[in-house]
């Protein structure tokens, strides 16, 4: 009897052990698929030729995903913070990326605050958020997009609870704050972003990030890292090479972590800004 329940036991856990594995193995090809989408290092450094992304899922795939675009006389960059993690927020950040992409390139839409409207929109829309169903999905993102414009050496940027941060060659920090809401979800279609324009000075930094970083718990309180800390982390990387900058990031996140488990998918991007010299 007791030797049939053994086998029984060892049979039910090969059952799962294989389910396990065929379970991993899908997630791990999602990664794949997931990050063929995202844009290439070369792609980046041809726009920001000094920058840093400290991308880090919390599970094998993330919600949260970051975007490029290059055009003739404009740059488009976003990262965008998806409901959720892991398979949700993937699939999310899947479909902000291709509608991005649908944005741009189909629809020819340039201003960022009209690019938000429109994503809002797609989403939306995409999803059946304004359909009348008892199991529709509320899912949705928080995002922030900038356009350089190369030929105004401006900056335009608009956001959906992402805020824009920049550091001076003073060690200040001008906070350029996004609208509160973000896409899809409970946002009304008919909700307007609305934009702000930024001059450019040689050699001041911008950063976006979503929240896993400010949120991740730990240190001696085992509390959220906190915003306040993560000015602090810029100011301190003020005068700091862009690899400099993303290896104190790095060594700021694993340090406060510690032994505890990431919280939330971690993102942050940060660019150098130059601006052109006017001919004589």
């Amino acid at each position: 009897m007791l030797e049939k329940q053994k086998l029984e036991i060892e049979r039910q856990k090969k059952i799962v052990d294989e389910k396990n594995k065929k379970i991993s193995d899908s997630i791990n090809y999602a990664r794949h698929i997931q990050t063929s989408i995202l844009p290439l290092n070369e792609e980046i450094e041809n726009s920001f030729p000094s920058y840093l992304l400290y991308y880090k899922p919390k599970d094998i795939v993330s919600g949260d995903f970051y975007w490029h675009i290059a055009t003739e006389n404009k740059v488009f960059f976003a990262i965008a913070d998806c409901t959720g993690h892991g398979v949700p927020g993937s699939i999310m950040s899947m479909i902000g990326n291709i509608l991005l992409n649908e944005i741009i390139h189909e629809k020819k839409i340039y201003e960022p605050s009209h690019i938000l409207n429109t994503l809002n929109n797609f989403v939306k829309s995409t999803l059946r958020q304004n359909a009348n169903l008892t199991n529709r999905v509320k899912d949705g993102m928080d995002i922030a997009i900038c356009a350089y414009d190369k030929s105004t050496n401006k900056i335009q940027y608009s956001g959906a609870n992402i805020p824009l941060y920049v550091v001076n060659k003073l060690g200040e920090i001008i906070i350029y704050k996004p609208d509160k809401a973000a896409i899809g979800g409970y946002t009304d279609d008919k909700f307007c972003f609305t934009q702000t324009e930024i001059l450019i000075e040689n050699n001041e930094w911008a950063y976006l990030f979503s929240d896993g970083f400010i949120d991740q718990f730990g240190g001696e309180k085992n509390k959220k890292y906190s915003i306040k800390r993560m000015k602090d982390l810029f100011l301190e990387m003020l005068n700091l090479s862009a690899t400099e900058k993303f290896k104190a990031i790095e060594n700021a996140h694993v340090s406060w972590q510690n032994k505890n488990e990431q919280t939330d998918d971690i993102l942050v991007f940060g660019f150098e800004m130059h601006s052109k010299k006017k001919q004589n």
